[in-house]
């Protein structure tokens, strides 16, 4: 028999259980009016959980106005921006990571390509999100930062135009990203 205690809310964070308050469970097999088996399952002491409670706050990034002309081949990019994505954790909290989604298109999640807001009036580019150190990030994975358990991590990239597309237009170039924190 599994016993199993799931979060359903995005606002439970703590939760306590005293032993007497959880049902006892009775199974029976019974046969012609008699038993032949019978299971009781009961649960004795306390039950107290917490859930790591983290957040990041909005990363907003300039990544500059450029000429068109710095665009000519598909993969030209502008100068890295340097983006910081910080956690934080109401306690420490070990294996902290964060996935990345773009909230409009993926244009090549392994090179960490993502278009640009449909209302941009720009056209040919998209934006790259990439390491510190110029790897591009694999949108389909998470950025792990350490397994050491603490209350902030930090996650340093860097993001760039990209030129995606035949022809560059120029125009207003803007997109957004999704953060989710992953922890155990």
């Amino acid at each position: 028999m599994t016993f199993e205690l799931v979060k359903l809310t995005q606002n439970a964070s703590t939760l306590s259980l005293r032993g007497f308050s959880i049902p006892t469970i009775d199974y029976q097999v019974n046969e012609q009016g008699s038993v032949y088996q019978n299971f009781n399952a009961s649960w004795q002491g306390d039950i107290n959980a917490s859930a790591s409670t983290c957040s990041v706050g909005n990363v907003n990034v300039n990544l500059g106005s450029h000429a068109s002309s710095v665009f000519v081949n598909t993969g030209d990019k502008s100068p890295a921006v340097p983006v910081v994505v910080n956690v934080t954790c109401r306690r420490a909290t070990p294996d902290v990571g964060i996935k990345i989604d773009p909230v409009f298109l993926t244009v090549n999640a392994s090179n960490g390509i993502f278009s640009l807001d449909p209302g941009s009036s720009a056209t040919g580019i998209g934006v790259q999100l990439m390491t510190q150190n110029g790897t591009p990030v694999n949108l389909d994975l998470p950025i792990k930062n350490s397994t050491v358990a603490a209350t902030s991590f930090s996650f340093p990239l860097q993001a760039a135009f990209i030129k995606t597309g035949a022809t560059v237009r120029s125009g207003s170039a803007r997109s957004s990203l999704r953060t989710t924190i992953t922890y155990q």
